[in-house]
C-alpha cells in the first residue's frame, strides 16, 4: 500500500512538473506543434532517459526511476511556485490546459476552468481580481474600523498620494475627520480634503494597518466608493495582468517610511529660538492629532543665515507620542552666530 501511495505522490509531481514547464515554454514560443514536440522531449523523454541510464543494473529500477523523477519534479515545482509564483501561475492559467486541445475545444475550456480552481486552492498569496471599467481598474477591498467592516469597490489610482473614501462610507465605518486638511494629489489634479484613520485595509491577501484615508465625495462614483492611493501601493511591488484581470502584489521587505501620511496629524506650535552667551535654545510643542500612537519621529531643524542659506542641521527624535498627546520640545546647541532664522520639518515617522 505504501509503495502505491509513494508512486502516486511521485507521479503527481511529474505531472505538475510537465504542466508547469510546458506552460512556461508556451508563454515564450506559443502553443502549437513545435511546442508539443519540445515539451514531450525536454520534460518527459529527457528526464526519463537520464534516470533510466543512472539506475542501470539496479534492483527495483522502475520504482527508483519514478522516485528520482518525482523528487526532481517536486523540487522544480516548489521552486517555481515560490520563487516565480506570479509568472508560473499566469503561464499555467493561460496554457496549462493545452494537452486537452487535442480532445476538443469544449474539453480545453473545462480544463482551463479546472486549473483555475486548483490554482486558487494552492496555499500562499493570491492575485487580486479586478474589472476594467470606464478607463479605471476597480477591485474589491475589505475595510475595517473598530467593530465595523465591509467589502467595497475602490479604484486603483497610482497617481493619488493618499487613498480616499466617500463621506457616506466614512460615516458608515465611523471614520472621524481630524479637521486637519491635507493637500492630496490625484490623477485628476491636486485638491484639499479632510482626513481620517481606518483600522485596516485588505486587498486580496494583503493588509495595511492603520490606513489613512481622505474623505472625498467627488472621488467616488456609481462604480466605486473611493481610490486606493500611494499610501497603500508603496508597501508593494505591483504588476497588472490585464489578460487575466489580476493585480499581483509582492510586499516590499524593507521598512516603509509613512511620513507623508503621518505629517498631517503632527502639529508643531510655539516654536521659538533664543541665543544667549553663544548658546541656542529652541523650544516648542509637538501635538499628535490622530487617535493612534506614533513612534520614531525624526525632525530636522535647519538653521539659516540672513540669505536663507543652510548653515547647520540639527536632528530631534521623539521615540513615541500617543494619540492626542502634546510634547514639549527643547533643543540646546552652539550654532554659528550668523544664524538668522530656522526651518522645522518632519523627516520620518511610523505608526505603532
Amino acid at each position: 500500500m505504501k509503495k502505491y501511495l509513494l508512486t502516486s505522490f511521485f507521479l503527481t509531481g511529474c505531472f505538475l512538473f510537465f504542466i508547469a514547464l510546458s506552460s512556461l515554454l508556451a508563454s515564450g514560443i506559443g502553443e502549437g506543434f513545435g511546442h508539443t514536440i519540445l515539451s514531450i522531449i525536454f520534460f518527459i523523454v529527457l528526464p526519463l532517459t537520464i534516470f533510466t541510464f543512472l539506475t542501470s543494473g539496479r534492483r527495483n529500477r522502475k520504482l527508483l526511476v519514478t522516485s528520482l523523477w518525482g523528487i526532481l519534479s517536486w523540487t522544480v515545482v516548489i521552486v517555481l511556485f515560490t520563487g516565480a509564483r506570479h509568472s508560473t501561475t499566469r503561464a499555467v492559467l493561460l496554457h496549462g490546459g493545452w494537452p486537452l486541445k487535442f480532445i476538443g475545444l469544449s474539453q480545453r475550456n473545462s480544463g482551463d476552468k479546472l486549473l483555475s480552481k486548483i490554482m486558487a486552492k494552492i496555499p500562499g498569496e493570491k492575485p487580486t481580481p479586478f474589472i476594467f471599467k470606464n478607463g479605471s481598474i476597480i477591485t474589491k477591498v475589505l475595510l475595517k474600523n473598530g467593530g465595523k467592516s465591509g467589502k467595497y469597490l475602490l479604484i486603483l489610482d497610482t497617481g493619488a498620494t493618499i487613498s480616499t473614501i466617500s463621506g457616506k462610507l466614512a460615516s458608515e465605518l465611523g471614520v472621524i475627520p481630524t479637521g486637519k486638511i491635507s493637500s492630496v494629489k490625484t490623477a485628476g489634479g491636486e485638491t484639499s480634503m479632510p482626513i481620517g484613520i481606518l483600522e485596516s485595509i485588505t486587498v486580496g491577501s494583503h493588509t495595511v494597518s492603520p490606513f489613512i484615508v481622505a474623505i472625498c465625495d467627488h472621488c467616488s462614483s456609481q462604480d466605486s466608493q473611493g481610490l486606493i492611493g500611494l499610501n497603500f501601493t508603496r508597501h508593494f511591488h505591483i504588476s497588472i495582468d490585464s489578460t487575466l484581470g489580476r493585480i499581483n502584489l509582492d510586499r516590499i521587505k524593507k521598512w516603509v517610511d509613512r511620513k507623508d501620511e503621518i505629517e498631517p496629524f503632527i502639529e508643531t506650535t510655539e516654536l521659538t529660538g533664543d541665543i544667549q552667551k553663544d548658546r541656542l535654545s529652541i523650544k516648542g510643542k509637538i501635538t499628535n492629532h490622530s487617535n493612534r500612537k506614533i513612534v520614531n519621529l525624526v525632525f530636522e531643524c535647519t538653521l539659516l543665515d540672513e540669505n536663507r542659506n543652510s548653515i547647520e542641521k540639527i536632528r530631534y527624535t521623539v521615540s513615541s507620542i500617543n494619540g492626542g498627546e502634546t510634547r514639549n520640545i527643547e533643543i540646546n546647541s552652539s550654532p554659528d552666530l550668523k544664524m538668522h532664522s530656522m526651518m522645522w520639518k518632519l523627516q520620518r515617522g511610523f505608526w505603532n
